[in-house]
């Protein structure tokens, strides 16, 4: 498992935010699932919706 890790990566430091999750280490990672959001909708309502799609991906 500590081989080929999950990892979700949140960023809400900019209006926008965005999720993504990726399988792998640093060499041999791969993008799952990828999400950016518009700013017209807060970090708080829209972030568990956006984890849980990437997560069904």
């Amino acid at each position: 498992m500590l081989d080929n890790p999950l990892i979700l990566s949140l960023e809400t430091a900019t209006g926008c935010g965005s999720v993504a999750l990726t399988k792998g280490g640093l060499n041999k990672g791969k993008l799952l699932a990828e999400a950016t959001a518009q700013p017209e909708v807060t970090h708080s309502r829209r972030l568990l919706g956006s984890v849980d799609w990437a997560m069904q991906q």
